[in-house]
């Protein structure tokens, strides 16, 4: 697992450390550099994924993060021509890998950089994997159809904007999900994808869901029924339901499809919920870190973490699996900790916060 990550001269950070656990939460008000070290991890993968840590220059561009151009690279009030990125990893103890970039300020619109210094002996787990899940902040909504993807089933995702999650389901929905001590109850006849992640989605949306995933050619489609304790709706197509489904099922299919060791990112997984719906997330992000799988998310939810910190006192999780990185608009970064039964030490300002201030104010 990811112990933590530094950045040096890279976008808006100087030289900051980030520190992860087994489930890590950025936060902090906007443009103050969450997306940023979800960038710089992204780069890296990509980086390694496509071999380029090999060639003397850098592509800034790929398929999962565009970087733009150097000029969008590199940190402004940088005195130094270079851009580091260090990661360290929980199982390799003393070990840094790091990726070193010369800028190059007569050609700031350049595509690639320079590359100084690069990590070699990658590790396999987590960041490096083949099997890895990152959903971005902007989802796949509602569609008709939903595309195949055409990985091999060994390292098939639900994609970056949840555009395989019909895929996946049609793929994988009768199979056993990886970590038994994920379903959602241990009254549960079943564990497979489908029906664990039919019932996980009842935690979150009114009476709970059926899906349908079905083939068409080349293309999934999708079709959702609600149920309660007395009938089931017909199945309706998912243009006809709105953008809540769409917008946290992919985030319940990654994480019953992920293994132990596995690294899960997401940004904004309270998207398009209701605060309940949000609260219950991150109980269930929760346990998948539990489990063994790293998860890192991005987030301006104070019900996500507050369903974390109920899920910290109820147990599912150790309140040593948990970190928060709250990032303050001088770009310095807050740790606020979690005891075990759920309390948090210190409420920096800015650190959800904004409900106690508008409720003074209108007092």
């Amino acid at each position: 697992m990811i112990a933590y990550i530094r950045l040096q001269r890279f976008k808006c950070f100087l030289d900051q450390t980030v520190q992860f656990a087994p489930l890590s939460i950025l936060c902090g008000t906007n443009n103050t550099g969450k997306s940023t070290v979800i960038q710089a991890l992204l780069f890296l993968r990509q980086s390694a994924m496509t071999g380029n840590f090999a060639k003397p220059d850098l592509p800034l561009n790929g398929s999962l993060v565009h970087m733009g151009t150097a000029r969008d690279l590199f940190c402004q009030w940088a005195e130094e021509d270079n851009i580091q990125i260090s990661v360290a990893f929980f199982d390799l103890p003393g070990r840094v890998f790091t990726c070193k970039l010369a800028y190059c300020r007569e050609d700031p619109d350049a595509l690639s950089m320079k590359l100084m210094e690069s990590p070699s002996d990658l590790p396999s787990n987590t960041l490096f994997a083949d099997r890895f899940f990152y959903l971005g902040a902007e989802r796949m909504g509602p569609q008709l159809v939903y595309p195949v993807s055409e990985d091999s089933l060994e390292a098939m995702h639900v994609g970056i904007r949840g555009e395989y999650t019909a895929h996946c389901l049609h793929q994988f929905g009768n199979k056993k999900i990886k970590l038994p001590q994920l379903k959602h109850s241990p009254e549960d006849r079943s564990i497979e994808l489908l029906f664990q992640v039919e019932e996980w989605l009842k935690d979150m949306l009114p009476g709970g869901i059926m899906i349908n995933p079905a083939r068409i050619t080349q293309a999934d489609i999708l079709q959702v029924s609600f149920r309660d304790s007395e009938r089931n709706t017909d199945y309706l197509r998912p243009t006809s339901i709105g953008f809540g489904i769409s917008y946290c099922l992919p985030i319940i299919v990654a994480g019953l499809m992920a293994e132990k060791g596995n690294l899960l990112i997401v940004e904004n997984p309270e998207a398009h919920l209701h605060p309940h719906a949000q609260s219950r997330m991150g109980i269930f992000l929760s346990k998948l870190a539990a489990a063994g799988v790293q998860v890192i998310l991005e987030t301006h939810s104070d019900h996500l973490l507050n369903g974390v910190r109920i899920a910290v006192k109820k147990g599912y999780i150790n309140e040593k699996y948990v970190s928060i990185n709250f990032f303050k608009r001088d770009y310095n970064i807050v740790r606020p900790a979690i005891d075990a039964d759920g309390r948090i030490d210190i409420w920096p300002d800015g650190f959800f916060d904004q409900a106690e201030k508008d409720l003074g104010e209108l007092i």
